[in-house]
């Protein structure tokens, strides 16, 4: 175990200190600064200790430490084997210190010996029974960046980051409900970039309007050191996005004949949903252009939508989608107002991607053919997704 993990730890990492800890009983203090472990954490010292027993020096050590000696062997002289330890003992190679035979006094033997204690079967007052724990703490030879400063510019929609490090790195930032516990969490949303001059920009994007979000960024050195996970926590970013909510107001079918219903005319879709204490209302109108002498004038139609309102209990509202029908309709134009109410209704702010038009045409008119709003390819690029002002017979293909 010593040779298979210390080497590749040893490379990434610098040991501070090793403690042997030594368990004669279920009741003895195993603690790691309790008083049957013995601790070295002077640098030099830990230095001989960590090298020897990861293997890279192989010669027997002997050296003192807090008032402590250390002795370490190879018991197995082909050196196949990992190493014996002692703390205050001769030779940890020893029949005496193999077999952990106790000492006059009765106090604890501090000695770990991986050798085959085959030989020690039977013998009176050996303690093969007891645990022996040796361990190796380390520090990151070239840790993670620190964050010294940091700027945010942040919008509807996203945070904008800009960091200044102590060093070159990476950061990943992302929000979280809660604090994370890894830094997995935090890196797998994907919000992340490289420094350069010691400094780096990342952008959270996918934020709600008007809501309040914690950011947590992590640090990674070029060497693949992560920042502690208190430091991530502790150096929360809390930001708000900017006003406002979108409430989206689609005319569906801009154009439709007279003296038919329209199923399903207007669709109303919320980016985001009031907060749950708020109170908010949807109100719809239709208004007849009409000539005058001065030009046009709008006319309140009444009756003319159903529903003409959606509140904060409807249940279609709480979807965040919601539909209203046109009611039969003399022919003209009209147009559509919407008006918002309530504790959230300052929160929101109306978009018409379509225009607020109807046009109500006699029957013996032909439809207006619908017009091309825009032309995308499809993410793969194996198709082009087209978009228009009203619905198509899709070129009469299904």
């Amino acid at each position: 175990m010593l040779w298979g993990q210390l080497p590749p730890a040893a490379t990434m990492y610098e040991a501070v200190s090793v403690q042997l800890t030594a368990v004669d009983s279920v009741s003895s203090n195993s603690r790691a600064d309790g008083p049957n472990t013995m601790t070295c954490d002077t640098p030099l010292e830990v230095k001989a200790l960590s090298d020897r027993l990861s293997g890279r020096t192989l010669s027997d050590l002997n050296v003192m430490c807090n008032n402590h000696r250390w002795r370490i062997a190879s018991c197995d002289l082909t050196r196949n084997a990992p190493p014996a330890v002692c703390i205050g003992c001769d030779d940890p190679c020893s029949f005496e210190s193999r077999c952990a035979l106790p000492v006059a006094d009765g106090s604890t033997k501090y000695i770990f010996s991986s050798c085959d204690r085959a030989s020690c079967a039977g013998v009176k007052g050996s303690q093969q029974g007891a645990i022996r724990l040796l361990s190796v703490s380390f520090k990151q030879r070239k840790p993670a960046p620190v964050i010294k400063s940091f700027a945010t510019l942040v919008t509807k929609n996203a945070a904008n980051i800009s960091l200044a490090l102590d060093k070159d790195g990476s950061v990943f930032c992302a929000q979280m409900s809660t604090p994370p516990t890894d830094s997995k969490s935090i890196i797998m949303q994907n919000f992340g970039s490289k420094s350069a001059n010691n400094a780096t920009f990342v952008v959270v994007t996918g934020l709600q309007p008007l809501t309040a979000y914690d950011i947590y960024c992590v640090t990674l050195s070029k060497d693949g050191s992560v920042m502690s996970m208190d430091t991530v926590v502790r150096n929360v970013i809390s930001v708000q996005t900017l006003c406002c909510k979108t409430l989206t107001a689609d005319v569906v079918l801009s154009s439709i004949f007279q003296q038919r219903s329209s199923l399903n005319a207007i669709k109303i879709t919320l980016g985001t949903q009031p907060l749950a204490w708020q109170t908010f209302n949807i109100s719809l109108s239709l208004y007849r252009e009409q000539d005058v002498l001065e030009g046009k004038e709008l006319v309140l139609i009444g009756g003319a939508l159903s529903p003409e309102r959606f509140s904060s209990a409807s249940v279609f509202l709480k979807s965040g989608i919601m539909y209203s029908s046109i009611r039969p309709m003399s022919s003209g134009r009209y147009s559509l107002s919407i008006k918002l109410s309530g504790s959230a209704a300052a929160d929101y702010e109306i978009e018409y991607p379509r225009g607020k038009y109807v046009s109500v045409l006699h029957s013996d008119k032909p439809m207006p053919a619908p017009v091309l709003q825009s032309a995308t390819f499809s993410d793969d690029g194996t198709q082009v997704v087209a978009s228009f002002d009203s619905w198509t017979d899709r070129a009469s293909l299904n």
